[in-house]
């Protein structure tokens, strides 16, 4: 009797803490980074919902999200680190669940000029 009491809680309780989450995560875009080397994503907090990276076809392109709303190089709180090689093209990752900032989202690229990058985030 124990399990299935367990076993009803469970049902019971899963529905309500898989559908309390907003069921969209919002695009930035396409982000270049000609345009700036890092980029504001969020000034208030937010959760990271995924990154999805592309290289010019020759060098690789790296893209780091941190919780933070400055530009902050030492950034402690790395929420996403992701290197693509250039012969890939394309790269990234989307979460199943939304990572969580505390502060807000920021883009740093590295190392590859022509690299775009989107940003997918709840805000």
């Amino acid at each position: 009797m124990g399990k299935i009491t367990g076993l009803v809680c469970l049902l019971l309780v899963l529905p309500a803490i898989c559908f309390a989450q907003p069921k969209y995560c919002i695009s930035t875009g396409t982000l270049a980074q000609a345009t700036a080397d890092t980029v504001l994503i969020s000034s208030t907090p937010a959760k990271l919902c995924g990154v999805i990276i592309d290289t010019n076809g020759t060098n690789n392109g790296t893209a780091l999200v941190y919780d933070d709303v400055a530009d902050n190089e030492t950034a402690t709180k790395v929420l996403f680190n992701m290197t693509v090689t250039g012969g890939d093209n394309r790269g990234g990752a989307v979460f199943p669940l939304p990572i969580a900032s505390m502060t807000g989202l920021y883009l740093d690229f590295n190392g590859c000029t022509g690299c775009t990058a989107e940003v997918y985030y709840q805000p």
